[in-house]
């Protein structure tokens, strides 16, 4: 994949992670990148962290991802 694809891929995963989050502070979303399952939190300083399983773009996720790799359920 070229830079730009690249970027484009990423603006559009994080334009739809904050889409997601809209009504509410957490959200599971289908990636636009991959199609895969997604999911996206608005943090109390209202930052965004999302993740997708399929394509496993990360964007501040680490506190949120366990060993495997996927959001950790009893991390928050």
């Amino acid at each position: 994949m070229d830079e730009d694809a690249e970027i484009e891929g990423f603006r559009k995963f994080m334009k739809a992670a904050v889409m997601a989050v809209k009504a509410s502070d957490e959200a599971v979303f289908i990636c636009p990148v991959c199609g895969g399952r997604a999911r996206s939190e608005r943090a109390v300083n209202g930052q965004i962290h999302a993740i997708c399983k399929g394509c496993r773009i990360n964007v501040m996720g680490e506190p949120f991802v366990n060993d495997s790799g996927w959001i950790c359920e009893e991390c928050h």
